[in-house]
């Protein structure tokens, strides 16, 4: 029989054996913790450097927006002497240069291979340089550079107008586009300088006769066939001049815009008077061709675009600057909406729909003359020729003008306008941000007005009135909704709910509009009774009362007389309107899917309400409904707006219900019942059709950027709210 030491020994190993097992296995947890402790942490941080890459992505796409336009050297190269530049054109192979001799009599074609090697060709009938013209002769020719075209116009003694198209190489070949011959009346003055003017259609030409009287003619391109003719125009004015446009023709002469508007039957002229401007020293056609910009000696600027008054073709004036400076050098339109001002050593980038001066740089040198093709810039100073590049052309537009009121060409008054496509490539973008803020604005409150009932009323009931079993059932039911996808619910708004909505929705207006009324008066029936003790009339009874009540009065609305279904389905007489019928389908479907996120966090905020407060209510006498209203409510109230802040800012998110149900057409209206489009459902459209790196692009990374800072800004806010509820009753 073993000894008690023996015993003692045993226990002792024992002992030491379930500790060694105990640090083991605390070892071992403490290494489980610490690998998930890191794991967690590199979760979050991944979270939070995905956050910091998407704010970061967001900013390096709207990035160009906040930068200006500048000026960047490309080459220079030498010219010959007396020399002088008139055209230039880029093209994938070479640098193509038009030059003309001092007396503008000679004209050459010179190519700059990008390997810097040149070539040169006459560009008069093959003669050289040196070959000498008469004076007359030189009035009889013209060069015109027009949208990246180059055109040698000439006038013979036998009044045969005759163009040649000199944008190739073969200039020996050089191609006759276009010659006619003018009428016999016409005798031409030498020696007054005509503009000439070629298009993909019409040829036209404006001339003064040896009687002083001006002509304006138009010919068709193809047949050679006289389109109109006006005749013995007195223009006011010694040098009138026409404004390169492919849609208007314009002139300017003394100090009025002439607007001709030549035809078969009748031709007519309108003089529009700037009230400002005096003499016009340059005017450039802006992108749209509806529109020019005109400058006079005083560097003051004015915008005129054509408008469509009923029929009647007029030109307004939309806006005017000052430009600073005193000597005036070149106004030339770059791309899009950027015009280039050179006055004085300084140049100014203006944007040309709002009339703002984005940029001003001194980059520039001093030259004889230049040419601007696009964003490409020709200069020649002495025998030296520069090639200057504009960087960023499309940061033209401000942060202030897609929040502003613009004058658009063509429009009758500003207005706030998104649209960027059109069936022409000439046709003026439009990105004014207001439309689509107040359609997310819009779309989210009449969401917010149909969640609000349904989810705190919802919440209230589960959380106050409901019991423990009930409450176990009811919540996990309605949160589940959430997980419903929105195009789920867009689908069924835009296939079920919205032709339903086309026999039903006066039942459904009235049934919203008179079963409040209903309901107060049942209230009123049961706070007349309550002093009788009359059981019938509390929760139970009254509640079941109630819905039955509801049920046959929504019957009766289903079966509404056929004459009040007609107020709704005359769309132009009727009272209600179609837009009414997608704005009351949106309002229903958005609130719907927005009520699980409203009735959670305010369901949760009411529960929490410590039982204490209740029973202190209860104890001073006050009924169950004022208890809920004087105090569960007002505890919970910051639960509640912090459960409405995160339900309007999901709204604001949203984007298949409003791309699925609404209209889509962004207008800058607070009227309810007009169409609208959100900036989630914008972003939805025309993000995948925009082409990266454009203006367009850049500007829906904007509008993504404010829905990202706005959502942030609202769910910041609801979480303060909820801190501030668990911190002051310490929940």
């Amino acid at each position: 029989m073993p000894g008690p030491a023996i015993f003692t020994t045993k226990r002792l190993s024992t002992r030491t054996l379930a500790k060694d097992h105990l640090t083991r296995l605390q070892k071992q947890q403490v290494k489980i913790d610490r690998r998930v402790t890191a794991t967690i942490t590199l979760g979050g941080w991944l979270v939070l450097v995905t956050l910091l890459l998407l704010i970061w992505h967001l900013f390096s796409v709207t990035r160009p927006l906040l930068s200006s336009p500048q000026l960047t050297l490309q080459y220079q190269m030498p010219l010959q002497q007396e020399a002088r530049l008139i055209s230039a054109r880029t093209a994938f192979d070479a640098d193509y240069f038009y030059l003309s001799s001092a007396n503008n009599c000679h004209y050459k074609l010179l190519k700059r291979h990008f390997d810097n090697t040149l070539e040169s060709w006459p560009l008069r009938g093959g003669r050289s340089w040196a070959t000498g013209q008469s004076e007359t002769s030189c009035y009889r020719s013209q060069w015109h550079a027009f949208h990246g075209s180059n055109f040698l116009f000439e006038i013979n003694h036998n009044n045969l107008l005759r163009a040649w198209q000199v944008d190739t190489a073969a200039i020996s070949e050089k191609e006759l586009v276009f010659s006619v011959r003018l009428p016999a009346s016409i005798q031409p003055e030498t020696k007054q300088p005509w503009q000439a003017h070629l298009t993909e259609n019409e040829a036209s030409l404006l001339l003064k006769d040896v009687l002083g009287y001006w002509h304006f003619l138009r010919f068709d391109r193809i047949t050679r066939e006289p389109l109109a003719h006006i005749r013995n125009m007195l223009l006011p004015g010694t040098a009138p001049f026409r404004i390169d446009n492919h849609n208007l023709n314009l002139l300017y002469a003394g100090q009025h815009l002439i607007l001709l508007q030549p035809s078969d039957s009748e031709s007519q002229i309108q003089y529009f008077r700037s009230a400002e401007l005096e003499d016009v020293i340059a005017a450039v056609s802006l992108s749209t061709d509806r529109s020019v910009l005109l400058l006079d000696e005083q560097l003051r600027a004015e915008k005129w675009s054509v408008l469509n008054d009923n029929g009647v073709m007029r030109l307004e004036m939309l806006y005017s600057i000052q430009l600073p400076g005193k000597q005036f050098k070149k106004l030339a339109h770059v791309s899009g909406d950027l015009v280039l001002a050179i006055v004085d050593d300084r140049q100014f980038f203006i944007n040309a729909t709002t009339g703002e001066i984005t940029a001003e740089t001194s980059e520039l040198p001093e030259f004889d003359s230049l040419f601007v093709q696009g964003t490409d810039l020709w200069g020649q100073s002495g025998e030296v020729l520069q090639h200057w590049r504009v960087k960023n052309p499309d940061s033209v537009i401000s942060l202030s003008s897609l929040w502003a009121e613009i004058w658009y060409d063509g429009y009758p008054e500003p207005d706030y306008v998104w649209q960027t496509t059109s069936a022409s490539d000439q046709s003026q973008a439009k990105y004014s941000l207001v439309p689509l803020l107040m359609g997310s604005i819009k779309a989210a409150f009449l969401a917010i007005i149909v969640a609000i009932p349904l989810a705190i009323g919802s919440a209230i009931y589960t959380a106050y009135y409901a019991g423990p079993k009930l409450r176990r059932f009811l919540k996990p039911y309605i949160e589940v909704l959430e997980a419903v996808p929105s195009v789920v619910i867009g689908f069924l708004a835009a296939i079920w709910l919205l032709p339903l909505s086309e026999s039903y929705l006066i039942a459904v207006l009235l049934f919203l509009v008179l079963s409040p009324l209903f309901l107060l008066l049942f209230v009123w029936l049961n706070e007349a009774n309550r002093h009788r003790n009359i059981r019938a009339w509390e929760l139970g009874f009254f509640s079941v009362l109630i819905l039955v009540f509801l049920a046959l009065f929504n019957a009766f609305l289903m079966d509404v007389p056929q004459w009040m279904q007609s107020l709704w389905k005359n769309e132009t007489g009727g009272l209600l309107s179609t837009d009414l019928k997608g704005t009351f389908v949106l309002a229903i479907a958005m609130g719907i899917a927005i009520v699980p996120t409203v009735f959670t966090i305010a369901e949760d905020a009411i529960y929490q309400v410590p039982p204490s407060l209740s029973k202190a209510s209860f104890a001073m006498g006050a009924s169950r409904s004022q208890t809920l209203v004087r105090i569960v409510l007002k505890v919970a109230l910051p639960g509640i707006l912090s459960a409405i802040m995160l339900g309007f800012a999901r709204a604001i998110g949203e984007t298949m219900i409003v791309l699925m149900v609404s209209g889509n057409t962004p207008v800058a209206d607070w009227n309810l019942l007009e169409s609208m489009r959100t900036m989630t459902a914008n972003l939805a459209i025309e993000l995948p059709e925009a082409q990266p790196g454009t203006v367009h692009y850049q500007v829906l990374f904007l509008v993504a950027s404010l829905l990202f800072l706005f959502t942030f800004v609202f769910n910041t806010c609801a979480e303060f709210l909820r801190i501030k509820l668990r911190h002051r009753y310490q929940l």
